[in-house]
């Protein structure tokens, strides 16, 4: 009851601290915001779900990892950017587990402009490109049966026209699992870390729970809000349709007119999974009404348990 107590408080003070935050109303390292993963996208991005591929985002869900897992991500978002990412987890026992990622993001070549004295008041210079890299380390583990928390620290580094910034962010999460409920209850601060040349870090605050009603049935729910004002509510859904195939549906409400379109063109999600032994393959589908569609695919790959492969033998 007193891990309960102290992380209710905690997450009650984080988002009090984020909703009221103010600031110009952009962030460094704003590429923090975009989630490569396909499995968490295709249901909204919604933090609350117990599986390997969230783990850089909840860190509090590492606990779950029975086997170690890689993954590899690609991201085709909009406007020409690329988005590739790497993570490996890792169970150490059965109270914890680690994981590694690196992440390369890098968008086409735009065309620069400067201020001119001429009607038009800019005049083009010839292109320029932007490039986001990080490289993060979690870990997380179980503190009483039913209770877990975990952290990553993220470096990070920005390059525009050549010019290189760095900076460092961190997670703190914690989830409480109610014994034989079905029930999943989370929350935390994500990318929280100090200011590069002024600009705020994209730090936001969660609350979120999930439920399997059925064996086959999983729903997750959260509300998110960041410094720079923007918050959503996400909702998911994933339905194992067979062994094999998984159909996930999201929605997203966002708090704040992004002036990008109306329902349903930027707030359903959508995706699949096929596993197939130890091998996955995810794919998630994320409309941003008039900038365009984005497209996640995932491919995973279990490794046997130590013990299964004592068997084997």
């Amino acid at each position: 009851m007193k891990y309960i107590t102290n992380l209710i408080l905690f997450a009650t003070v984080s988002l009090v601290f984020i909703s009221n935050a103010h600031s110009a109303g952009t962030s460094a390292f704003n590429f923090l915001k975009i989630d490569p993963s396909a499995y968490n996208m295709s249901m909204a991005g919604t933090f609350a779900l117990k599986d390997p591929q969230n783990a850089s985002n909840n860190p509090a869900v590492l606990p779950f990892v029975k086997n170690r897992e890689i993954i590899v991500e690609q991201l085709l978002h909009v406007s020409d950017i690329n988005y590739s990412s790497v993570k490996y987890v890792h169970p150490l026992g059965r109270l914890s587990a680690v994981h590694v990622g690196v992440g390369y993001l890098g968008s086409g070549s735009m065309v620069k402009t400067v201020s001119a004295v001429n009607d038009d008041g800019y005049v083009e210079e010839g292109s320029f490109s932007h490039t986001d890299m990080l490289v993060s380390v979690g870990y997380g583990t179980k503190l009483s049966y039913d209770f877990m928390y975990g952290f990553t620290v993220k470096a990070l580094q920005e390059t525009i026209d050549g010019k290189a910034d760095a900076g460092f962010a961190a997670s703190l999460c914690g989830l409480y699992s109610p014994w034989d409920t079905g029930y999943v209850f989370t929350f935390g601060v994500v990318d929280a870390g100090p200011q590069v040349k002024g600009y705020n870090m994209p730090t936001g605050g969660f609350v979120g729970m999930g439920r399997s009603p059925a064996p086959n049935l999983y729903w997750g729910l959260d509300y998110i809000t960041y410094v720079d004002q923007v918050s959503y509510v996400r909702f998911g859904i994933d339905y194992e349709v067979t062994d094999i195939f998984h159909f996930r549906i999201g929605y997203r409400h966002p708090f704040k007119d992004n002036e990008l379109g109306k329902f349903p063109y930027v707030n359903l999600t959508g995706g699949i999974g096929v596993k197939i032994n130890d091998v996955s393959f995810d794919y998630g589908w994320v409309p941003y009404g008039d900038l365009g569609q984005s497209h996640r695919i995932a491919l995973s790959y279990k490794f046997d348990e130590p013990q299964k492969k004592n068997k084997k033998k």
